[in-house]
Parts: structure tokens; sequence; C-alpha cells
């Protein structure tokens, strides 16, 4: 069994960002020592031209790594459905899920390997850069009564010490397979871009599971166009407050459904003929059952999350 299962969903976006993130995992993992798989889900394009060439590579290899599964598709998946059939073909101890579209930073794995050892953490996050010599982004300051997700926290008292958060980007996370087996993973329900994020993570919370970050665990991350529709498209309204509705219940589901409908906070791209209460309603559907799921395990509602957050003094 390998030490780590290295997990990363490709879509439709620049090739070269899939071959430099393998190239900066090969690199950090060369000098740590452990041994990883490579399980690669590409998929949302018409034709696979140079993708195809970076995951021959890996496989001409083999003193690199293995790819221990991989599934090609023209079909565009959610970034955490393609995660998540990733994660399911893999049985390392720590899982280490990654963009397309990231470099990882000198002692990435020997850190996070480090960190899952010394402290309690069920789910930890790399901090992101976007520009070497620009700030850090950490933890999430939650936002979730606008549209149920947050915005990055760059300033910390101490940038040296991991710490538990209540959520933060997904950019790059190491997770516990077991904790990520015991909470069911990411939900099967997600159409296009948003929301696994806060889910996962509140989840995880509510689950009486520990998320945590460390600030010295940093990848770069690419700031630039991905070449497919996310914020404030149907879907992305759809995503965001079903996971509302997953996690709060539905006073959040309505609180994030009237923020969506001020116009001076957001633009929808609504498809002809569709309004907000049509995407309102397609939300509540489509997590119905997967809040009644919950509903039958959390340990807490959301506002008793929240407030055990504050008593806990765990940044959100």
């Amino acid at each position: 069994m390998s030490d780590f299962d290295v997990v990363i969903a490709h879509r439709g976006n620049d090739p070269s960002g899939l071959w430099f993130t393998v190239q900066s995992i090969d690199i950090e993992m060369a000098k740590s020592g452990f041994s990883y798989q490579y399980f690669i889900v590409v998929n949302g394009q018409e034709k696979l031209g140079a993708e195809i060439t970076v995951l021959q590579r890996v496989l001409d290899h083999p003193h690199v790594a293995k790819i221990g599964w991989m599934h090609l598709s023209k079909d565009p998946l959610a970034p955490p459905v393609a995660r998540q059939m990733a994660i399911d073909k893999g049985s390392a101890p720590l899982i280490a899920l990654f963009d397309s579209h990231v470099l990882v930073t000198d002692g990435f794995f020997k850190r996070a390997k480090f960190d899952h050892m010394q402290y309690d953490i069920d789910i930890l996050h790399s901090a992101t850069k976007f520009f070497h010599g620009d700030c850090t982004n950490y933890h999430y300051t939650f936002t979730l009564e606008n549209n149920f997700w947050g915005h990055a926290h760059d300033v910390l008292d101490n940038e040296f010490k991991a710490y538990q958060i209540g959520a933060g980007g997904h950019g790059g996370i190491v997770v516990k397979r077991s904790s990520w087996e015991e909470v069911g993973g990411y939900w099967d329900g997600f159409v296009g871009y948003g929301g696994e994020e806060m889910y996962m993570d509140l989840k995880m919370a509510l689950l009486d599971k520990k998320v945590w970050l460390d600030p010295q665990l940093i990848h770069y991350h690419y700031a630039g166009d991905r070449g497919y529709n996310r914020h404030y498209t149907e879907d992305y309204f759809v995503n965001m407050m079903a996971v509302a509705h997953i996690i709060g219940g539905e006073k959040y589901l309505d609180k994030v459904m009237k923020s969506f409908g001020d116009p001076r906070q957001f633009t929808i791209r609504f498809t002809e003929g569709v309004t907000l209460y049509d995407l309102y309603q397609r939300a509540y559907t489509v997590s119905k059952d997967r809040k009644e799921w919950l509903d039958g395990k959390r340990k807490r509602t959301l506002d008793e999350q929240l407030a055990k957050f504050k008593e806990l003094g765990v940044p959100h």
C-alpha cells in the first residue's frame, strides 16, 4: 500500500496545468521518500490531446510514480464528483487532493505527514498563494447568509503553527481516508462549479471531525481563466443553495436565496424563462435526501456548530 493516493481532477482547461501539477508533485514526493500513486480524472473535452501525453509520460516512468487509476471522459463532471470517483479507487491512508493547476512548495508532503502524525487532524488544508511575493490566503471568514461561502483571511498572529479552522479552500488538501469514508465523502449531487468546500468542511465539523490548516503548507494556485463557466451561473446558484439546505436547513436556504435576489450583489446568467425561484426549487429538491441523511447523523445544528467554533476560538 502507498503512503499517499494523489487525486487530481482535470476539466477541459489548459493541459499545461495538469503537466506542472504532476511535475511539482513528483519533485516533492522524490524529496520526501514517500510512496504514492496517481488517481486522475480528465473530463469535459470533446478531444483529449496533450493531457494524454502527460499521463503517458507518467505511465512510462515507473521510477517516478504509477497511475493507480485514471478515467477519461468528454462529459463534464463537477470537481467533487470527479474527485470522489478517483478516491473510491484508492486505498492509501492519506489522500492528497489537488486542482489541476497548482504547484506544491518545498517540503509539502513531509510537512503534511508530520501534521497528521502530530495533531488530531481529519482534513488538513494548505495555504494558498496566487503570485510570488503576494499575500498568503489562509482560512475562510464565513459569508454564510450571503452565498454560503467565505473569503480567505490573509493575516495571522502565528504563521508557523498549524491550527483548527471552520473551513478553507480545497485547491490542495490532505485527508485521512478513514475519516473521509466515515463522513461519506463528497456529495454526488453537485453539477458544475461551487459548493463542495463548505459542504465537506462543515459536514466534517457537524460529525465531530477536525479541520485544520498549516500556514507553512503552501500551494501556488493558477489565477487565470479556467476555460469553463464558474461563478454566477445557474449551476453555481443551485449548488450553493443546495449546500445551505443540507448543512443549515431551510433557514439558511431561504437566507441565501434572498441574498442571491439582490441585484447589487450578483448577476445571474439565466437561461431564458428560468427564474431565481426555479433555481431555489431545484436546489431544494436535489438536496432533500442528502439533508435527511445528514440530519440522521449530525451532532448539532449549524447555529450550534458556529457557537461551538466561537467558544473554542476556531476562526470562521
